[in-house]
C-alpha cells in the first residue's frame, strides 16, 4: 500500500462484524482512517461527499442491501472499489456482485486479517489504475475534442462515454442523443440487414485487436446515415484502451465521389478513345478509299488524255503537213479552220485536265529560274495576232525594277496571264487591252509582282461578280453563246494563283470595261543562272551522226506514226518505223540513228523500258542517240519520268510541227 493515509468506508448493520473488520484494518502497515455506517442512505451520501480508497459492503442490509448500494453508486459515477461481505459463501452471489463492478468478495466466515489486507491492497491498486485511466482518458478527451477527425468511445457495457465535437459536426449527433452503441447503430444504419453486417465485421475487428491478431482490413469503409438524412462514406478504425474502445471515423465522401468521378471520367475517356480509334480507323479507311479514288482519277485522266490527244495529234498533224504542200486558197482556209477548231478543243481539254489535276493534287508549282519579261512578251505577241484583225491594240508595260530572271513557275504564270489576256481580247469589241506588271513588294530573297489586264470591253454587272472564279460558271448565258468558253478558265486561274501564294480579283463596270489583276511571289537570284538547259548537254558519249540523218519512229498508233514520218522526211531524215518496243530495241542494236522518237504506251514493252535498255547497250561503247518522248501523257510527273528513264526531251500530243522542229534543231543543230 502506497498511500500515506487510506480512507475506508465500512457499511454493515452488524456492529460485531464492523468492530472485527475495523480491528483487522487497524493492524495494517499503513494508517487507515475508517468511517462506518449501518445505513444504506447514509452510505450513499458519504460516498458522494468523500473520496474513499475502498469500501466494504455487507450484502444483507435491512433497508437497502449491498447490491442496491453498489448499483446506485455505479449509476452515480462513484468510482470507489467495493469489496462485498456476506455471511454465506455463495458462488452465485459472488458472480453477481463481481458482474456489477465489485473488485472482491469475502465470506464473513472466512475473513482473516491477511485476507482483508490483501483485499484492501488490491482495491487500492484498482483505484490507482482507474484514476490513471480516467486522467489519461480526460487528457485524451481534451485533445480529441478539437481533432479534425470524429471519435466515439464506448465501454465494456457498450455505453457511449465520449464523442468529440467533430463527431457531432460530421453526423449531427451528440452524446445525449446516443447513450449506447445500440442507439448509435440504429441511427447510423437504419437498414437492419446492413446494420447487422457492420456489427458483425466490427466485432471481428475488435476481437482480433483484443487477441492481438492483425486484421487483413484494419480500416473498413462503411456508409453512415447522418441526422439530416444524408449518407456519408466513412473509413472506420478501432483503438483499444483498457476496457474502452475508441472508434475513429474519417469522412471519405468527397474522396469517394472524386474517385467515382475519376472512374466515370476514365470510362468517358475510354469511350472517347474508342470513338477516336473508330473514327481514326474510319478516316484511315476513307483516306485509303480516297487515295484509291484519286489514283483511279489519275489513271482515268491519263487514259482520257491519251485517248483524246492521240486522234487530235493526227488531225492537227495532218492539217500542218497538208498546209506545207501546194493547196488552193480555199483549201488553206478550210485546213486553217480545222487546225483552229482542234486547238480550241485542245484548250478545253487542257482546262478540264488542269482542273482535275488540281482536284486530285497532281498539279504542283515549280520554282525554277525563268525570264519573266520574255514570258509576258510571248503571251502578248500570241494574242496580238488575234487582236489586230478585230482592230484592237495590246500594250505591255513592265516595271524596270523587275529583273529579267526570277524564280517561279513560268508555265503556270503564262497560263494565268494567257487566260486573262485572252478573255480581255474576247470580250472587247473596240479599243484595246493594257497589260502592266508592277513590283508592289520587294524583299532580299523575293518580290511580289502584280499583273494588271485592263480592257475597254463590255464590263461585268455587279450582281454577277459572285459567279466569277467558280467552276463551270459564266456571267451570262447570252455571253456564253456569243463568246463561248467552258467556264473553267477563271476558276483554274484562281486556284493556280492561290498555289503561287497570290490573290486574284477584278474591278469592273458595265460598259466601261474591266481590270483583272493577280499577284504572285517570285524568288530573286543574285546572279544570272542558265535557263532551260536540255538533257543533251549532259551527254557523256558522242552523238551518233549519219549521212543522211536517220531517225527511228517508235509509235503504235498508225496516224501518229505517219504524221511524224512524213514531217521527219520533209526535213531531210531517213525514216525507220516500228510499232512496238521489242522490235525497236532489236533495230537499235542493228542500226545507228541520229534520233529516236519514242511513244510511251507501246505493246509488249513500253517506251520507258525500251529507252532504259537502249541506254544500257550504249554503255558498252556504242554512240549516244538522243531520244524524244512523244506521248499523249500530259499529267504531272510525266515529263520528269521520261527524262529519268533516259530520254532527252519530251513533247506532248497533239504534236505541233513547229515545236517538234525546234526541239530537233536544239538537240542535233
Amino acid at each position: 500500500m502506497t498511500a500515506d493515509v487510506l480512507q475506508v468506508l465500512i457499511i454493515d448493520d452488524d456492529e460485531v462484524d464492523r468492530k472485527a473488520l475495523k480491528r483487522m484494518l487497524q493492524l495494517a502497515d499503513v494508517k487507515i482512517e475508517i468511517l462506518e455506517t449501518d445505513d444504506g442512505e447514509v452510505a450513499i451520501e458519504s460516498l458522494r461527499s468523500q473520496n474513499f480508497d475502498c469500501a466494504f459492503i455487507d450484502y444483507f442490509m435491512p433497508n437497502k442491501n449491498g447490491m442496491e448500494i453498489l448499483k446506485e453508486a455505479r449509476s452515480l459515477g462513484i468510482a470507489v472499489p467495493f469489496i462485498m461481505l456476506t455471511g454465506h459463501g455463495d458462488e452465485l452471489i459472488a458472480a453477481e456482485v463481481m458482474r456489477e463492478g465489485a473488485v472482491d468478495y469475502i465470506p464473513k466466515g472466512e475473513m482473516t486479517t491477511e485476507l482483508v489486507h490483501r483485499a484492501v491492497r488490491y482495491a487500492v491498486q484498482v483505484k490507482e489504475a482507474e484514476t490513471a485511466r480516467r486522467e489519461s482518458e480526460e487528457r485524451f478527451r481534451r485533445i480529441a475534442a478539437n481533432l479534425p477527425i470524429a471519435i466515439l468511445c464506448f465501454d465494456e457495457k457498450q455505453d457511449i462515454t465520449f464523442v468529440n465535437e467533430k463527431f457531432t459536426e460530421m453526423f449531427g449527433y451528440g452524446a445525449a442523443d446516443i447513450p449506447n452503441l445500440t442507439a448509435w447503430m440504429g441511427k447510423a444504419h437504419p437498414n437492419v440487414e446492413y446494420r447487422e453486417r457492420v456489427l458483425r465485421t466490427g466485432r471481428i475487428d475488435i476481437d482480433n485487436r483484443i487477441n492481438g491478431i492483425k486484421s487483413n482490413r484494419e480500416i473498413r469503409e462503411i456508409d453512415i446515415t447522418c441526422r439530416d438524412g444524408t449518407s456519408k462514406s466513412i473509413e472506420v478504425t478501432f483503438e483499444l484502451d483498457g476496457m474502452s474502445i475508441y472508434v475513429v471515423y474519417t469522412d471519405v465522401t468527397e474522396k469517394k465521389q472524386a474517385k467515382e468521378m475519376l472512374r466515370q471520367q476514365s470510362e468517358v475517356l475510354q469511350r472517347n478513345n474508342d470513338k477516336l480509334h473508330k473514327a481514326y480507323e474510319a478516316a484511315k479507311a476513307a483516306q485509303e478509299i480516297a487515295e484509291r479514288a484519286n489514283a483511279a482519277k489519275s489513271q482515268f485522266l491519263a487514259n482520257m488524255s491519251h485517248e483524246i490527244r492521240t486522234p487530235m495529234n493526227g488531225i492537227i498533224g495532218m492539217a500542218d503537213l497538208t498546209l506545207m504542200t501546194e493547196v488552193t486558197k480555199e483549201q488553206r482556209e478550210y485546213l486553217t479552220t480545222v487546225k483552229a477548231c482542234s486547238k480550241s478543243l485542245l484548250s478545253v481539254l487542257n482546262d478540264i485536265i488542269d482542273y482535275a489535276k488540281i482536284e486530285v493534287g497532281k498539279l504542283t508549282i515549280e520554282r525554277v529560274p525563268f525570264n519573266v519579261h520574255e514570258s509576258a512578251q510571248e503571251v502578248v505577241r500570241l494574242f496580238d495576232v488575234i487582236a489586230k484583225p478585230k482592230g484592237l491594240f495590246i500594250h505591255l508595260t513592265i516595271d524596270p525594277a523587275i529583273p529579267n530572271t526570277v524564280i517561279g513557275d513560268s508555265l503556270r504564270l503564262r497560263q494565268v496571264l494567257s487566260n486573262l489576256v485572252g478573255n480581255a481580247v474576247k470580250f472587247t469589241a473596240k479599243g484595246g487591252v493594257k497589260v502592266a506588271i508592277d513590283c508592289i513588294e520587294w524583299e532580299k530573297e523575293y518580290a511580289r509582282l502584280k499583273f494588271s489586264i485592263k480592257d475597254t470591253g463590255i464590263g461585268i454587272p455587279a450582281d454577277k461578280l459572285d459567279r466569277l472564279f467558280k467552276v463551270f460558271s459564266q456571267v451570262d448565258n447570252s455571253n456564253t453563246r456569243e463568246y463561248g468558253g467552258s467556264g473553267l478558265g477563271l476558276a483554274i486561274s484562281k486556284q493556280l494563283v492561290d498555289m503561287m501564294n497570290g490573290n486574284i480579283g477584278v474591278e469592273t463596270a458595265v460598259g466601261l470595261g474591266s481590270t483583272f489583276y493577280f499577284t504572285t511571289h517570285v524568288g530573286l537570284i543574285t546572279k544570272e543562272e542558265p535557263v532551260g538547259l536540255g538533257a543533251a548537254e549532259e551527254q557523256k558519249a558522242a552523238i551518233c551522226k549519219q549521212n543522211p540523218r536517220k531517225v527511228m519512229i517508235v509509235e503504235d498508233d498508225y496516224i501518229s506514226r505517219k504524221v511524224a514520218s512524213i514531217f521527219m522526211a520533209k526535213i531531210g531524215f531517213a525514216v525507220v518505223e516500228t510499232s512496238n518496243g521489242i522490235e525497236a530495241l532489236e533495230i537499235a542494236q542493228q542500226e545507228a540513228f541520229d534520233l529516236i522518237l519514242m511513244d510511251i504506251h507501246l505493246p509488249d514493252m513500253d517506251g520507258y523500258t525500251t529507252t532504259a535498255l537502249i541506254r544500257e547497250k550504249e554503255k558498252e561503247g556504242s554512240c549516244y542517240t538522243p531520244i524524244i518522248a512523244m506521248t499523249a501523257n500530259a499529267l504531272k510527273g510525266d515529263r520528269e519520268k521520261c527524262l529519268q528513264a533516259g530520254m532527252d526531251e519530251y513533247i506532248a500530243k497533239p504534236i505541233e510541227i513547229s515545236k517538234l522542229n525546234t526541239i530537233v534543231t536544239a538537240l542535233l543543230g
